[in-house]
């Protein structure tokens, strides 16, 4: 799936948000997770637009 800068952006918003109404469970565990990977696409993506 290709999602725009401007969705990661968004979804990574809206987990952080999450985030912070969790207490050290098994869902902030998950939600860790996929920030990490949101973040990391918005960094090769951001990346990639500054080599182009």
């Amino acid at each position: 799936m290709k999602l725009t800068d401007e969705q990661v952006t968004t979804l990574l918003h809206l987990v952080k948000t999450e985030m912070n109404g969790f207490c050290g469970d098994l869902g902030y565990e998950e939600l860790s997770k996929i920030k990490k990977i949101l973040e990391q696409q918005l960094d090769k993506s951001t990346t990639d637009d500054a080599s182009s």
